[in-house]
């Protein structure tokens, strides 16, 4: 079972929780929001992907060569 997984079948079983115990619900809330924050920390932002056309052909060609051999 992966860890989506794992968290979606946490999350349906607080949220039949959060009937009976509102302020329970909500800090569990914060600490998922807060574990969230803490795996994804000191990642850099990732930018933005576009492709360089004019290095096209002779990026190919050394391509090409590395896969020749």
């Amino acid at each position: 079972m992966s860890e989506e997984e794992d968290m979606e079948d946490s999350d349906t079983e607080a949220e039949a929780e959060d009937d009976a115990d509102p302020i329970d619900a909500e800090r569990r809330r914060r600490q998922r929001h807060a574990d969230r924050l803490r795996r994804s920390a000191g990642e850099p932002q990732k930018p933005d992907i576009s492709e360089l056309r004019k290095m096209m052909p002779t990026f190919l060609a050394m391509l090409r060569g590395v896969l020749a051999e």
